[in-house]
């Protein structure tokens, strides 16, 4: 495994690059509701579902605009090997095709904990449609059951298209959760996501976002520029 290399002049070049170009380019909006849990005496397991390619972007982006603590995002070796400095933002690998370097992922998740740092996993072990029932790997009830102080956030997100040319993207950040039955834990924390997820869609269907705060100035599209020029 590919331990993160953590370098905090690149990450800060790499949030310029999002926010001024990358998410601006592709992006109507990004809005959150919730925030990110902060603690710098306890451990934090944060777990995402896994829709889409620009999840970790779109994380990174919300972690290096709200919080000041020490976050590690574990990703699959081939998407570390394919683009190495993911690692200087935090990421760390794990091969789930040799069991060997699974262990050490696992053990190096459990040194950072024991450092309290944060831990992002994405769950499902790989990218699902995000309308696609809620099923977890059991890396999570391993960390679970080695690091039982550890709070655990749930991060969802939504992509959505309105009457914009460019997809508009939700996140919601719940409360720290706990279960105090460890062997239902992976049941209980697919069913709070599964139950996040239903509540996020509900909010984009009945457009209750008065909760929610902006990551992004809103943008405009090809769409926006042309019908601003049919009112000249």
């Amino acid at each position: 495994m590919q331990k993160a290399k953590k370098n905090k002049y690149f990450a800060k070049f790499f949030y310029f690059y999002l926010h001024y170009y990358l998410i601006r380019r592709h992006f109507s909006s990004v809005d959150v509701i919730g925030k990110l849990h902060h603690s710098s005496s306890t451990p934090t397991i944060h777990i995402a579902n896994h829709s889409s390619w620009w999840d970790g972007l779109l994380l990174f982006y919300l972690i290096h605009q709200t919080s000041t603590d020490a976050h590690y995002m574990m990703m699959e070796e081939e998407g570390i090997e394919k683009y190495p400095f993911f690692r200087k933002l935090g990421a760390f690998s794990v091969n789930r095709n040799k069991p060997k370097d699974i262990l050490r992922t696992f053990k190096y998740c459990e040194t950072l904990l024991h450092q309290n740092k944060h831990i992002w996993l994405f769950p499902q072990g790989r990218i699902q449609h995000q309308d696609t029932p809620i099923t977890f790997e059991r890396g999570l009830a391993h960390l679970l059951d080695n690091n039982p102080i550890a709070n655990v956030q749930i991060v969802t997100l939504h992509y959505y298209f309105t009457e914009k040319q460019k997809p508009s993207v939700l996140l919601i950040c719940s409360d720290t959760i706990k279960t105090e039955d460890e062997s239902e834990s992976l049941s209980m924390y697919e069913q709070a996501m599964t139950n996040q997820l239903t509540r996020q869609k509900n909010i984009l269907i009945k457009k209750e976002m008065t909760d929610s705060y902006s990551l992004i100035k809103p943008t405009k599209s090809t769409s926006d520029w042309l019908d601003w020029w049919k009112r000249q």
